[in-house]
C-alpha cells in the first residue's frame, strides 16, 4: 500500500513517485514496427489496493509542434499517448486508455484479436497532461 497520496495533475513531483525509477524499453509500432524510437518515452508505474497509477514522460523535438486540439471524449483531435492493458492475458482482448495532450480522454474495449474497438465502453478514470 502506498504511504502517501498521489495527485493526478500531470506532474510527478509527489514524493511517492520517488519509490520507483523511470523505465524505458519501448519500441515503435507504427511505422516500422519493433524499431527503437528516435525519441524516448519513459514511464513509472505504481499501484495500491484501489488504483493503478501511470506516469509518462514523452520526449519531443519541438513542444510548440504538439497538436493540442480540443474535442469530446472518444475523439482524437491531436497528439496522444495510448496504453492497452491485456488484463485477461489472453492476447486477444484489451482495455485501451488514451490521453491527448489537451487532456481529452478516449477509452475502448478491444476484442477479436484487435479487430473490434468498442468506444461505448466508458470507465471512470483520471488523467492529466
Amino acid at each position: 500500500m502506498l504511504e502517501s497520496e498521489i495527485n493526478v495533475d500531470g506532474i510527478t513531483n509527489d514524493e511517492v513517485w520517488n519509490l520507483v525509477e523511470w523505465q524505458s524499453d519501448s519500441t515503435v509500432q507504427n511505422p516500422n514496427n519493433g524499431e527503437k524510437p528516435t525519441r524516448q518515452t519513459r514511464f513509472k508505474l505504481l499501484y495500491d489496493d484501489d488504483f493503478l497509477y501511470l506516469a509518462f514522460h514523452c520526449e519531443h523535438e519541438d513542444v510548440s509542434k504538439i497538436e493540442n486540439g480540443l474535442g469530446r471524449r472518444d475523439n482524437f483531435p491531436g497528439d496522444q499517448f495510448e496504453v492497452h492493458m491485456d488484463s485477461y492475458f489472453d492476447k486477444s482482448t484489451a482495455f485501451s486508455f488514451t490521453l491527448l495532450f489537451s487532456d481529452v480522454k478516449d477509452d475502448e474495449f478491444i476484442t477479436e484479436n484487435g479487430n473490434i474497438w468498442d468506444s461505448n465502453w466508458n470507465p471512470i478514470w483520471y488523467g492529466e497532461t
